[in-house]
C-alpha cells in the first residue's frame, strides 16, 4: 500500500512541473504561463539551462507575432480587459541592465502605430492569438 501511495504522490509531482502553456514565437522566446492563461507573458528561455526562463513581460499577453527582427505583442495589464498594451521586441537585443531585452513599451494603439512606422515594421501580423484571453 505503501508503494502504491508514493508512486501517486510521485506521480502528482513529475505531472505538475512545466508550464501550463509554452508556446514558441521565435529562436527562444516563448509565451509562457507557468499556471493559468491569465499568467501568459514573452520570455526569453536560455537554451543552456534546462526551463530557465525569463519574463520579459507581465501577463495577460493574448496576441504575438513576429519577422524576422522584431516580435510584438498585445497585453491586458493583470487581465483587465478594458486596456489593451503593444509591445515591441527587438528579437536580436540581449538582456539589458534593467533585464528587459530592448522592450518597447507599454504603449497604447497610437503610440503602437506610431512607433512601428518609425521602426519600418508595418509587415508583422498577431498571428498568434489566444481567443480565450483576448
Amino acid at each position: 500500500m505503501k508503494k502504491i501511495y508514493w508512486g501517486y504522490i510521485i506521480l502528482i509531482l513529475l505531472s505538475s512541473c512545466g508550464f501550463a502553456i509554452k508556446k514558441k514565437i521565435v529562436g527562444n522566446y516563448y509565451l509562457i504561463a507557468t499556471d493559468t492563461g491569465e499568467q501568459l507573458g514573452l520570455s526569453y528561455c536560455d537554451p543552456k539551462d534546462n526551463n530557465g526562463c525569463f519574463g520579459i513581460t507581465e501577463g495577460t499577453v493574448f496576441s504575438a507575432g513576429h519577422n524576422e527582427n522584431y516580435i510584438v505583442a498585445k497585453q491586458h495589464p493583470n487581465d483587465n480587459r478594458q486596456i489593451i498594451n503593444y509591445f515591441i521586441l527587438p528579437i536580436k537585443s540581449k538582456r539589458n541592465i534593467n533585464g528587459n531585452f530592448g522592450l518597447i513599451g507599454p504603449l497604447n494603439l497610437v503610440e503602437f502605430e506610431i512607433k512601428r512606422r518609425q521602426l519600418n515594421i508595418t509587415s508583422i501580423k498577431f498571428d498568434v492569438v489566444y481567443k480565450e484571453l483576448e
